[in-house]
């Protein structure tokens, strides 16, 4: 047999490890120190890489203007503009009071990037619900300086809503998704506060009646006059219109009540109301919308409202549903016009009209005939026509303080600029309008709530009253 030599097996790493147990605690030693020296140029690094962003971010904010102190102030003038408690007085005692001039948004220079005291409000509510407000607002102002006014999509901007001052809900949107799922208002920091802004009615939306839906929200924008901020359906091209368009005379209209609806099926059975008034041929009713439609017309007519009001003395003007403060354009569109409404709606019409006798009051008369009777007064007697449209004439200070003040409140910035205003004010300390919505939220009183709801059961099982 050939020789083999013999080599002895390699002894197994164990054999190696506990025989030399100096050799492992170097190791271990080594092995300790780099993970050491890693842990600390982690921890610098998690440390010093935010601070640098961080410190980049604001010197964008304050190159970009969107990080500014503010002086402490009041709002008191937004309150005066919107026909308020506090300016209810000297608008009843000056009669000289004339219409305002209306600025064309040229004539507001400020924008986000020459602002001093920025405002940032997060849009919560998808942008197809409130158009408008998103990006830079110009033109806005605040304690007599350019304001900064900037409203932002969280999503898109998560670091300036995480700024921002307040969280804007448009309240139909969300009214359905409380009423779906539950959904509620969210807040990111405690010093954000939650504006509601609605035109819809609360007939069509008993969330802004619910203490349960309105307690997180700490401002209102909405058609109610006790709002924070009260917006109107009132456009300057209305005030416009029956400033200076020439009224179509008496003899040139015709006697026949024109009634222009394509919604017919609102809360209020308005067309329940025209139907019954149609029962008499002597008043010889003209429908020109979907609703009624006398004129053959199946989907109604493709001419502007106002045109075919301009042709009538009297026109038909009746709310989707009956809510304190709810009217629409419905009621301007006929003040342009210069046809006499005969009026349904807001239980408090008298104290939002230009003048008592401007309109036919369907609630008060009391029942149909009662209705037709003055229809019939009206479109036969010249001079008492002509009594009812006689308001136009007249200068601002000389119709009711409540219709002065939607007219004064057209001149004011664009109730973006007003929102960003009020925040503004409230960060320099002045919380009287927070405060304010906090103690009655609830506005309408019990009693406006009942005669709401009577004229709610007569319109939709009657038709009359």
């Amino acid at each position: 047999m050939p020789d083999i030599p013999f080599t002895a097996p390699a002894p197994p790493l164990f054999t190696k490890i506990t025989e030399a147990p100096g050799n492992c605690t170097r190791s271990n030693k080594k092995g300790r120190l780099v993970v050491a020296r890693y842990w600390t140029v982690g921890a610098l690094l998690l440390f010093f890489v935010p601070a640098f962003a961080f410190l980049t971010f604001e010197i964008f904010l304050q190159a970009s203007g969107l990080r500014k102190e503010t002086a402490s102030g009041s709002h008191a003038s937004l309150r005066v503009s919107h026909g308020q408690h506090t300016g209810h007085t000297s608008l009843t005692a000056v009669e000289e009071i004339d219409y305002p001039h209306f600025p064309s948004a040229s004539h507001r220079s400020a924008t986000l990037e020459n602002a001093t005291t920025p405002v940032i409000v997060s849009v919560m509510t998808p942008q197809q619900f409130v158009s408008g407000f998103n990006g830079s607002i110009p033109g806005c102002e605040w304690q007599g300086q350019s304001l900064g006014c900037h409203y932002v999509v969280p999503r898109n901007d998560p670091r300036l809503h995480m700024r921002s001052d307040a969280v804007f809900y448009h309240g139909p949107n969300l009214c359905l998704e409380y009423h779906n799922n539950g959904t509620r208002v969210v807040k990111s920091t405690r010093r954000q506060l939650a504006v509601l802004m609605t035109m819809e009615s609360a007939a069509y939306y008993p969330c802004f009646d619910d203490p349960v839906f309105m307690g997180p929200f700490d401002l209102e924008i909405s058609y109610r006059r006790e709002a924070q901020l009260p917006i109107s359906y009132l456009r300057k091209d209305h005030v416009e219109g029956w400033r200076h368009d020439a009224l179509v005379p008496f003899e040139e209209r015709s006697d026949s009540p024109v009634y222009v609806q394509s919604n017919c099926m609102p809360q209020v059975k308005r067309d329940n109301i025209v139907r019954n008034l149609m029962k008499f041929p002597d008043l010889n009713i003209r429908s020109f919308g979907r609703c009624l439609n006398t004129e053959g017309l199946v989907n109604g007519t493709k001419e502007d409202k106002v045109d075919i009001y301009r042709r009538h003395k009297i026109c038909i003007v009746m709310e989707n549903s009956i809510a304190t403060d709810y009217v629409t354009e419905k009621l301007y569109d006929a003040f342009v016009a210069g046809c006499v409404p005969l009026y349904y709606g807001a239980p408090n019409i008298e104290d939002l009209l230009p003048d008592p006798d401007s309109i036919i009051d369907y609630r008060v008369l009391g029942s149909t005939a009662a209705v037709r009777k003055e229809i019939l007064r009206v479109m036969g007697n010249k001079e008492v026509w002509e009594s009812k449209v006689a308001w136009r004439k007249k200068r601002l200070g000389q119709l009711s303080p409540a219709f002065q003040a939607q007219v004064l409140a057209l001149a004011q910035p664009s109730v973006q600029c007003q929102l960003c205003s009020l925040l503004a004010d409230n960060r320099a300390g002045n919380m009287t309008l927070v405060q304010q919505f906090h103690d009655s939220w609830e506005y309408r009183s019990d009693e406006e709530k009942r005669l709401e709801s009577r004229q709610q059961i007569v319109s939709s099982f009657f038709g009359y009253h």
